[in-house]
């Protein structure tokens, strides 16, 4: 099964840019390792190589997701879970999302989006037609579709630290696709 590109209303499309651009709010979540449950009859677009040893696990409160984290990462990140109804980060349409955050080590760089998941009943997703995002489904479970929704371009000012380390672990929507679990 492929992703197909659908069109997406401008303020859909607006909201998920501002959302990935400006780091809207949303309940922070702290990390935890959790074992993964086995989710052979949903479907996951593409099949997820084996975990490494180092990686961690997060586990959604809102969301029957489970996510391998790349040990890279390290303490560079945090997830935000996002409600539909946040005031600043709802994804119109949703059900849910989980934002995860790049944390940088610098003094007054803010965190920013490295992609969000989230997750949308079948009818109401549409791909944006837009090259300030890259939004693609990732996996589903019945009517529940599962879109990654990673910025195209670095938060930050070229060539600084906090530039470096976000290029670093930013995440592809098939990376995303490759370490995400149903559960």
């Amino acid at each position: 099964m492929h992703a197909r590109p659908l069109l997406r209303s401008a303020l859909t499309t607006a909201l998920c840019a501002a959302t990935l651009a400006c780091g809207g709010d949303g309940a922070d979540v702290p990390m935890r390792d959790s074992a993964v449950a086995d989710a052979a009859s949903d479907t996951v677009i593409a099949a997820a190589p084996a975990p490494s040893s180092s990686d961690s696990v997060y586990s959604s409160q809102l969301l029957p997701v489970s996510m391998r984290i790349p040990a890279a990462w390290a303490d560079r990140w945090r997830a935000r879970e996002i409600a539909p109804t946040d005031a600043e980060g709802g994804f119109p349409g949703s059900l849910h999302a989980v934002r995860f955050d790049y944390r940088p080590s610098g003094e007054g760089a803010q965190q920013q989006p490295l992609f969000a998941l989230i997750a949308y009943r079948r009818a109401e997703w549409t791909a944006p037609e837009t090259s300030a995002i890259q939004a693609e489904e990732v996996a589903a479970r019945g009517d529940t579709v599962y879109v990654a929704v990673v910025a195209t371009a670095n938060p930050y000012a070229p060539g600084s630290r906090e530039a470096q380390q976000w290029s670093a672990l930013r995440l592809s929507a098939d990376d995303v696709r490759s370490r995400l679990e149903l559960r």
